[in-house]
């Protein structure tokens, strides 16, 4: 797993430890996070695609509120957005993807994602012109072979056999 609770233990060993003084563990836990990904283009996404203070200082002031209710965490996490204040581009929007005259393409969206938005499924399966929305009603980011077996069954029937199911199956 990219996680490995016995190299590392757990998070809040991790932060127990750093509170008394030791940040090692957290250390190692954000390094293997930052191993995961190429972190520019969630922010090149991020930060075009939603609104964000003009200024560096305003957005600095917004990790200092956050900190009020989240003295561990906040500040940093807000923090880390400062690059959106003073991204160097421009958004240049593209057309909505309608793919008109396609098979039935199936969108997979779960209810309880903490980094997509149901909605944003619910209305990319709207927008296609053939779209077939799946809801997971679960938690996690992309539950497809990720072992529940009513939605890798679904999937499995579309990819393989192109079976398709009923626009708004709910797993």
């Amino acid at each position: 797993p990219l996680y490995d609770p016995m190299l590392w233990g757990s998070l809040s060993d991790a932060v127990a430890n750093a509170l008394d003084g030791d940040g090692s563990d957290m250390v190692a836990l954000a390094d293997e996070y930052l191993d995961l990904a190429d972190a520019d283009i969630y922010f090149a996404v991020g930060c075009l695609d939603s609104d964000w203070p003009d200024t560096a200082d305003e957005l600095l002031a917004a990790g200092k509120a956050a900190a009020v209710d989240s003295p561990h965490f906040g500040e940093s996490i807000v923090n880390d957005y400062v690059r959106c204040a003073i991204w160097p581009a421009e958004e240049e929007p593209l057309p909505p993807v309608t793919a008109p005259g396609t098979p039935p393409i199936l969108v997979v969206s779960t209810r309880n994602d903490p980094a997509t938005p149901y909605e944003a499924g619910v209305r990319t399966a709207e927008r296609l012109a053939s779209g077939v929305l799946l809801t997971y009603e679960g938690d996690g980011h992309t539950v497809v072979g990720n072992g529940v077996p009513c939605v890798d069954d679904i999937a499995t029937a579309y990819l393989v056999d192109l079976e398709v199911p009923d626009n708004g199956t709910t797993c």
